[in-house]
């Protein structure tokens, strides 16, 4: 299972820093990603359906580093990142930067929806229920 600071490594690459050179985003990493959760967690409730597996009863609060992610791995891997480096850098007023992880985030995030598949409901009659008529 992924950790808080898995999440952060991850998003501190991609934005060319360590734990050692942005002590700020590394205090502010729980606590934003809490913030992201309410906009994810319907999205991860339908991966954990699609997979046979009870939802997520509440939202997730993350206090510490090593805090384990309860949200399914594809939302850990391909969307967490971008959107801890989209906010981080939005707590740094760069929203150049921010603007380009944000569409990122965004593309991950709609990846993960298109992998929840959704049940198909014919509306046509079979033959034999057209014979009937």
């Amino acid at each position: 299972m992924l950790t808080v600071r898995d999440i952060l490594n991850t998003a501190l690459s991609l934005l060319f820093e360590t734990e050692g050179t942005a002590p700020d985003y590394v205090s502010q990493a729980p606590t934003v990603l809490s913030t992201m959760i309410p906009e994810l967690f319907g999205i991860n409730n339908e991966l954990r359906a699609s997979k046979g597996l009870p939802p997520l009863e509440e939202w997730p609060l993350f206090k510490n580093l090593d805090d384990d992610i309860v949200l399914e791995p594809e939302l850990c891997r391909a969307a967490l990142p971008y959107g801890l480096a989209t906010n981080l850098l939005l707590g740094d007023e760069e929203e150049a930067r921010a603007l380009n992880y944000n569409a990122k985030y965004a593309d991950a995030v709609n990846l993960c929806m298109r992998l929840a598949p959704e049940p198909v409901i014919d509306v046509y009659p079979s033959a034999e229920e057209g014979n009937q008529a």
